[in-house]
């Protein structure tokens, strides 16, 4: 664990301790307990584990290996099948587990294409930070507070499509004019 970590750690715990008005602590358990949202910060845990199984089990470069059995060729099809990949992933964990997951495979699938990774990295990785159809993600969070999980699912399928299909044709327009973009 990071120093860093251990440090925010002792002062969450001195908080519990430290009295401030009357010889009461700063922090209650009691109120901890009724404000925090516990399902979704064991539903983002969750995710950041799923990511860590996925990418140590050799799971994420079996993907990669499939993804290079599809009829891609660094054309616009693979950047569509690299955008849908990073989608579900982070529709399924949370936004770090699935750029774990997902940039190994868009690197290692675009270098065995033989052409340059960085472009669909750069690609994917703007899919892995839109996820929109379950509060797993840093920006639904607040949004699906209080809010039906049938609805934010609908409207954020429908919003993870437009973003593949938008990332899609700008991302293939950008690698095919603007030859800056997929060099390092």
């Amino acid at each position: 664990m990071d120093k860093g970590a251990y440090i925010f750690l002792l002062l969450a715990f001195s908080f519990f301790t430290l009295p401030v008005d009357h010889g009461k602590p700063i922090l209650h358990w009691e109120d901890i307990e009724k404000k925090v949202m516990w399902g979704l910060l064991i539903l983002y845990g969750g995710g950041l584990a799923l990511g860590a199984i996925i990418t140590n089990t050799g799971a994420a470069q079996r993907a990669g290996e499939l993804l290079t059995l599809l009829p891609i060729n660094g054309g616009i099809e693979t950047i569509f099948i690299f955008n849908v990949f990073a989608t579900i992933m982070t529709e399924v964990s949370s936004n770090t587990s699935a750029a774990a997951i997902a940039m190994p495979v868009v690197i290692s699938t675009a270098e065995s294409l033989n052409v340059p990774p960085i472009g669909y990295a750069v690609l994917a990785s703007i899919c892995v930070n839109c996820a929109y159809m379950l509060p797993v993600s840093i920006r639904a969070i607040p949004v699906s507070y209080g809010l039906d999980a049938g609805v934010l699912f609908r409207y954020g399928f429908k919003l993870s499509l437009y973003n593949i299909i938008l990332v899609t044709i700008l991302g293939y327009l950008a690698i095919q004019y603007w030859p800056s973009f997929v060099q390092f």
